[in-house]
């Protein structure tokens, strides 16, 4: 009997070997495939830096970065609108302007464009909310398409194509778009260039009207950006070169 349980110990100690061992090599395997992972994202990353759809072999991933990108640059410029518009409606734009606090995509923007002539502290900043708003309408028609839209990448010439409905007065109207995938990378940066404009104005306008609410969340901002792996315009523009 006792020679039985040392035994039986010995082959659980041995198990225990043969499990930890195991574990470890799983823990090296999936470590590998992680760095794997990493480099060739990082490899996508300069590919959609550089402008240059071709780099990516997997048309795939080029549709889900494109897309991916393009919600967090949106997601980003609703946030620090929101920004924008709560700083004013809380320094005199409730009582001067409207009550409640716009909702839509359009009732902000036309709230931007009534702030600078109704709340006197900022209509020095009249032409950078007008700019603001200028961009945001030639960009809202891609957001549109892209994001509510469904979107498919041809395997071999890289075109990008959206198709949504769009209403036509009482009716609803198919609308089909097919753009390169140059000018879908162009569209991405473009939004984190408004995202920047819309970040910029949040942060002037928590220091004119002295906000120190706005300015915080401005600054929190400011670092969720700068987290994207995105680099900054004149960087982009010498790897395009």
């Amino acid at each position: 009997m006792l020679l039985i349980e040392i035994l039986k110990e010995e082959l659980r100690g041995l198990k225990l070997d043969v499990l930890i061992a195991r574990d470890r090599m799983r823990l090296a395997h999936a470590r590998m495939l992680l760095a794997r992972v990493r480099r060739s994202k990082l490899k996508l990353l300069r590919a959609y830096r550089a402008r240059r759809p071709a780099l990516y072999k997997d048309h795939h991933h080029l549709l889900v970065d494109t897309i991916g990108l393009l919600a967090m640059a949106w997601a980003h410029f609703e946030a620090s609108l929101d920004g924008c518009i709560s700083c004013i409606h809380h320094n005199g734009g409730k009582a001067i302007i409207q009550p409640d606090l716009p909702v839509s995509l359009k009732t902000k923007l036309a709230y931007l464009r009534k702030a600078p002539r109704a709340v006197v502290e900022i209509a020095s900043l009249a032409d950078d909310m007008n700019a603001l708003c200028d961009q945001t309408q030639k960009l809202k028609i891609i957001r549109h398409d892209y994001l509510h839209g469904i979107t498919t990448v041809d395997r071999k010439s890289l075109d990008f194509r959206t198709t949504r409905y769009v209403y036509d007065g009482p009716q609803l109207r198919l609308v089909q778009r097919t753009s390169t995938a140059k000018e879908a990378m162009d569209a991405v940066f473009e939004l984190f260039r408004l995202d920047r404009l819309t970040i910029a104005l949040m942060g002037k306008l928590g220091t004119t009207l002295q906000d120190k609410q706005t300015i915080e969340a401005f600054r929190k901002l400011q670092i969720s950006l700068a987290a994207i792996p995105l680099e900054e315009e004149d960087a982009v523009r010498s790897l395009s070169d």
